[in-house]
């Protein structure tokens, strides 16, 4: 049971991440915050698919994976392990490669692994939430401790989009780079507000605002929630693209605040210097840098405005991209 949870959920993830960047990169989708949508599927179904099984007590998507279908085990089992594979099924009923194994395995040395995959299992899971919880107490700190900002916002546009979501631009000693976090805060690094002219200061709050605007530290919130919980799943990969392509979805918008796009640049090119690029992991956040290497390619994409016009275009691709992603999505549940 336990070990057929395990390695199903580990292979609807990576299978159904391959399908979608597979998807993404046919149609050629340019637009980031469909590219976001459709990468935050893959996380979201292993809590569902894991519902689903517990509710169940199925396989996960029946007749598709190899390990699970009865179509393909009677071969497989035989080749693999030999013996008798002529196992009488109730309807409806679903034997697996795990559970061919497990009747293999003498019944003291299996219960003995079981019990020793739940106590590392609960051990890494409380390690994870402990780091998780801890950096959500971190965040919480820099916002408790912050200062309210009283450098103005020239920019009438930006103003008013800051007013309608009810935004709050704090000052911060503690943080060395920019971000936005839970619905309603912009915090600057206190050593870098003086360095920022005014269009570079106005185009990293337009940047954050358009990660208030759409949620994105409430969907990271979430997805690194799951993906501490589970553990065994190797989610950070996938993490780093949903991340990367929030940042790419936030920089297309600046322009439409009317905010010069190479200001953007210029204020990206300053966080870097002054950051210290060991930096804690803080949940329900969008920064405006990551510790990667990808400063020099994000900062071409930033400048080349006709990339960036792409990036906030629906077309066709979009379209059919975002059905099939969603249609893959649910038919590993349907069939």
């Amino acid at each position: 049971m336990i070990i057929h949870l395990l390695f199903n959920s580990l292979f609807v993830f990576l299978v159904l991440s391959i399908l979608i960047d597979l998807i993404l990169r046919l149609f050629q989708i340019k637009n980031s915050r469909i590219r976001t949508f459709c990468r935050i599927l893959p996380i979201l179904k292993i809590p569902f698919d894991l519902i689903v099984f517990v509710l169940y007590g199925d396989s996960f998507f029946i007749n598709l994976n190899p390990f699970s279908c009865e179509v393909y085990l009677t071969d497989m089992i035989a080749q693999a392990i030999g013996g008798d594979t002529n196992v009488k099924l109730t309807p409806g009923e679903h034997l697996i490669i795990p559970q061919y194994i497990a009747m293999k395995i003498p019944v003291n040395l299996l219960q003995s692994f079981i019990v020793g995959v739940f106590i590392v299992s609960l051990g890494i899971m409380g390690l994870k939430l402990y780091q998780f919880f801890n950096s959500r107490f971190y965040l919480n700190s820099i916002l408790k401790s912050a200062q309210k900002c009283a450098r103005a916002i020239i920019n009438e546009n930006l103003q008013n989009n800051l007013e309608q979501l009810n935004g709050l631009i704090l000052l911060s000693d503690k943080i060395q780079i920019p971000f936005a976090a839970y619905k309603h805060f912009i915090v600057f690094p206190r050593n870098l507000i003086n360095d920022l002219s005014q269009e570079e200061f106005e185009a990293v709050v337009a940047h954050e605002l358009e990660h208030l605007r759409w949620k994105d530290p409430s969907l990271k919130l979430l997805c690194t929630t799951l993906c501490a919980l589970f553990w065994w799943i190797p989610t950070n990969w996938w993490l780093q693209r949903l991340e990367a392509d929030q940042e790419r979805a936030s920089d297309s918008s600046v322009y439409k605040y009317g905010i010069d796009l190479h200001a953007l640049a210029a204020a990206v090119i300053k966080v870097v210097r002054k950051a210290k690029h060991k930096k804690k992991e803080i949940a329900a956040t969008c920064q405006l840098t990551t510790a990667s290497n990808a400063h020099t390619k994000r900062l071409e994409d930033i400048l080349d405005y006709n990339q960036m016009s792409q990036e906030n275009t629906y077309n066709m691709s979009c379209v059919v991209g975002l059905i099939l992603s969603f249609f893959v999505f649910i038919s590993f549940w349907m069939c």
